[in-house]
């Protein structure tokens, strides 16, 4: 049904648009919607176009006639169905509307069977204005005919024709509609296009279609399809084994030519001529004529139809403003081939050139070629390879270490989109960029560094980064770096600044590496306002250092006393930076190839003892001066510095916290469940600190800033934990830590759904009577009918019980009071040792025993209850 309203909804924007032609003469990219004019036609197919025409408007059948129209992919189809639509149109205009044509696109419909209640329901509509008890009739036929096919087999049905089912009311209708057909004396042309976006399955229900519910008397219809792909498509699910079987469905097939290259040429250049790269001056065309026509160009390998064309002169159009005529276009317009056909090889690229090209000493890729002894001399023109090598490009890919990459094993790697025919071509496209193949002659030339970056990085951007300024901050005094780095920043040049970095190893100066360095940790200090992520900068700070230390592909430096003069002990970086940066690297954070050692910090007394250092100034820096809740990077220098080290660390973080504000260790230490802003726990952090979280506990009851107000609100939540070993958290309303309570509205701030929690009230009852812990334990009456847990805590004397209940705010106007009730009626009767005097609801307010008795031994009161009612608990006098 949805499928049906989106194509009536298509069709009648269709004929709106006939009506209201867009404005399209000043786009910018090409579409790729099918011509319908004669004079838009760049591909000749007049002659095609006139016959089809004349054939649909001459012949007259009694039953159905189906008409193939076969080319391959992209090859105009769609284009010659629009023109001899055109054609009909006019030729029905003058002969007062003899016929119906409409246009049917199955691969509109979500499902196989809407298929053909789709195609009857437009035959309906095209219908209606010549017959309504006709119209009417297809649409009875459509839903007989769904009936009837309702989980049959679609191949049992093709050898059927529904004439076969002589009992059935559709094979009634079916003559019906015949009849009435003949009556109304309508020839019908159905335009069937798209045949090749179908599944198997598809295929199969509008093969179905033709042949046999809709083969009406004097009915047209003309499929385009791609005879091969429908054929491969049916033979690879199983459902024929011999290509003859669709030859039954068609009366007629018309084979489109391919296209002469030649032809397909002088389209491509035309339409990028055409385009508005063209800046009118006689150079321009000049240049993409030379560009097209160079030996080296790959279009023959790569376009093979007009849709090929659109597609890459799209791409041509939106990439060439952003390489500002810095990057040759010959390898601009194979490098576009390339990226349309195997996009995941251009990330391989992108993320390190892979491991089958290789940086030469002047800062040119290169592909790699075999080392010549392993190479085994073969007849290359007499193998399967053959047919890519053509007169204009002699190339033999088995000279290239890419040819046995592991890649290619089994020749068939669908992530990749590459089968056996595609890895020719695909090392074919690599040697025409970064081959021997692609001449260099000038520094345009993809080969260089630079210029394959700006293809790579795929982006236009508006205040570009000169290679001028980026080899001034290579080159600067280091003390100016940071100037030059704030200046990227408000002209937007950083994210172009780490592009240049990741694509930078080709220098020969040492001290541009070391510059470089600098300018990444003054990036790292700043990398929040700057907007990069500090494990990009860190990563590329390991890579530039070990450039420099490097014996094999590199400087071969020691540079622990330049790292720590400018970097680990210069003031100028903030302590914050420099502790992290150190502990990253010594612990090895970049990866095993970025080892400390290539520092020349090898001696591990030594790191350990300059990082120990570095926290201590770190901790210093940091006495009564954290002010912000939410930010936890103290905690993460924490993890980073202990690391090997852990208990000389944690000695520093608990000394630290001992002349410290704890509201604040409180409050970050004091962790908010995900989906409840009232609901908190003790982090598990604690426990690596202080060897448990009752230790934790017990350092802040007796730490000297304990009695303050804000931290008695912590201890009391804490000690209301401490009854179920910290195993739950627990609802609580914080009036007194503003920290705390700042905390919380962040944590609202992204909280996406609800509080869970917010129509519940928590109550916790103390008590020491076992007896009522006996029965509440064997009673499920209460249980069931309330959310309750039991905890007992033993002393050396007693046992206390706590009682936990959950109690939903929906139960009553006062669900506290409502348990209370049910908890004296259901629970006392059942305890014989309890003599009670009365129950007084005020006591629940008051915090008094709730039900007092003669022996005062025994009491039962709350302990608790969440959210708190009328400030219940006075916390100055906690």
């Amino acid at each position: 049904m949805i499928a049906t309203l989106v194509t009536i909804l298509l069709r009648y924007l269709n004929r709106l648009g006939d009506e209201k032609k867009l404005k399209s003469k000043n786009n910018i990219l090409l579409d790729d919607s099918p011509i319908s004019k004669s004079d838009s036609d760049k591909l000749d197919y007049e002659e095609t176009v006139k016959n089809l025409t004349d054939i649909l408007y001459s012949d007259n059948h009694k039953k159905s006639f189906t008409i193939g129209l076969v080319g391959p992919w992209g090859n105009g189809k769609s284009s010659v169905l629009k023109m001899v639509e055109k054609e009909l149109k006019k030729k029905n205009q003058k002969d007062d509307n003899q016929f119906i044509t409409f246009n049917f696109l199955p691969y509109l419909n979500h499902k196989e069977n809407d298929i053909i209640n789709e195609f009857f329901t437009c035959l309906s509509n095209e219908l209606k204005p010549y017959s309504g008890k006709l119209s009417n009739l297809i649409t009875e036929y459509s839903s007989k005919l769904t009936d009837l096919y309702e989980n049959k087999n679609v191949l049992g049905f093709i050898e059927n024709h529904v004439t076969d089912f002589k009992n059935s009311s559709a094979n009634e209708l079916y003559s019906l509609i015949n009849q009435m057909l003949s009556d109304v004396n309508k020839k019908i042309i159905v335009f069937v296009d798209d045949l090749d976006r179908l599944n198997k399955d598809e295929i199969l229900q509008v093969f179905k279609l033709i042949r046999n519910t809709a083969d009406f008397r004097n009915t047209l219809f003309v499929v385009a399809m791609d005879k091969e792909y429908v054929l491969k498509s049916l033979k690879k699910s199983k459902k024929i084994f011999h290509s003859s079987f669709i030859d039954k469905f068609f009366q007629l097939e018309i084979y489109l030519p391919e296209i002469d290259k030649n032809k397909l040429k002088e389209i491509f250049i035309d339409e990028l001529l055409k385009s508005n790269l063209n800046d009118g001056s006689p150079m321009f065309e000049l240049k993409i004529k030379e560009a097209v026509n160079n030996r080296d160009n790959l279009f023959e390998d790569y376009i093979k139809n007009i849709r090929d064309i659109k597609r890459t002169v799209n791409q041509i159009v939106y990439d060439f403003p952003s390489t500002s005529d810095e990057v040759n276009l010959k390898d601009l317009i194979n490098f576009t081939y390339f990226k349309l056909k195997f996009p995941n090889f251009v990330k391989i690229i992108k993320q390190g050139i892979g491991n089958f090209i290789e940086v030469d000493s002047k800062g040119l890729y290169n592909l790699k070629i075999k080392d010549p002894k392993d190479t085994e001399p073969k007849n290359f023109k007499n193998n399967n390879l053959s047919r890519y090598l053509t007169s204009k490009q002699v190339f033999n890919p088995e000279k290239y270490k890419l040819f046995n990459n592991k890649l290619f094993e089994n020749c068939l790697i669908e992530d990749n989109t590459l089968d056996c025919e595609n890895k020719i071509l695909l090392i074919k496209t690599l040697a025409f960029l970064f081959g021997d193949e692609n001449h260099i002659n000038n520094v345009d030339s993809i080969k260089y560094e630079n210029n394959l970056r700006i293809l790579l990085e795929q982006k236009v951007y508006k205040n570009r980064l000169l290679k001028t300024e980026f080899n001034l901050l290579l080159n600067t005094e280091s003390n100016t770096i940071s100037k030059i780095i704030d200046s990227f920043h408000q002209e937007k040049k950083l994210e172009q600044l780490m592009s240049r970095f990741q694509y930078f190893s080709a220098s020969t100066n040492p001290n541009e590496y070391k510059n470089a360095i600098l300018a990444l940790v003054f990036i790292l200090e700043n990398h929040f306002e700057f907007n990069v992520h500090d494990a990009t900068i860190n990563n590329q700070i390991g890579i530039f250092a070990n450039k420099l230390t490097k014996v094999n592909d590199g400087f071969n430096l020691d540079i622990k006393d330049w790292s720590l003069e400018k970097i680990f002990k210069n003031e100028a970086f903030k302590i914050d930076t420099r502790v992290n940066l150190f502990s990253q690297l010594k612990n090895a954070e970049f990866g095993n190839k970025y080892d400390f050692d290539y520092w020349g910090f090898k001696d591990s007394d030594e790191r350990e003892k300059i990082l120990l250092e570095l926290y201590d100034e770190y901790l210093e820096s940091k006495n009564n001066n954290l002010n912000d809740v939410n930010d936890y990077s103290f905690y993460h220098t924490y993890h980073n510095v202990k690391l090997g080290i852990e208990g000389k660390v944690i000695n520093k973080f608990v000394d630290f916290w001992n002349h410290n504000d704890i509201e604040m260790l409180c409050a970050q230490m004091t962790e908010i469940d995900t989906w409840s802003s009232t609901t908190f726990k003790i982090t598990n952090v604690v426990n690596e600190i202080y060897s448990s979280t009752k230790a934790f506990v017990e350092f802040i009851k007796q730490h000297e800033e304990a009695n303050r107000i804000a931290i008695r609100e912590f201890i009391y939540l804490y000690e209301l934990l401490e009854i179920s070993n910290f195993r739950y958290p627990l609802i609580f309303s914080f009036e007194k830590s503003q920290l705390m309570k700042d905390k919380i509205e962040r944590q609202k701030q992204y909280r996406t759904r609800d509080d869970e929690n917010k129509n519940t009230i928590q109550l916790i009852l103390e008590t020491n009577s076992n007896s009522i812990i006996d029965v509440l334990r064997k009673e499920n009456m209460l249980k069931n009918k309330y959310s309750v847990r039991i905890e007992s805590k033993e002393n050396e004397n007693f046992t206390l019980h706590y009682i936990f209940v959950f109690l939903k705010k929906s139960i009553g106007k006062d669900p506290v009071l409502t348990f209370i009730q049910d908890f004296y009626q259901s629970i006392l009767p059942l305890t014989p040792d309890w003599q009670i005097n009365g129950f007084d609801e005020n006591n629940i307010k008051k915090n008094y025993n709730l039900f007092p008795q003669l022996n005062n031994f025994i009491y039962i009161n709350i302990k608790s209850i969440e959210p708190k009612d009328n400030n219940q608990f006075n916390y100055e006098t906690y």
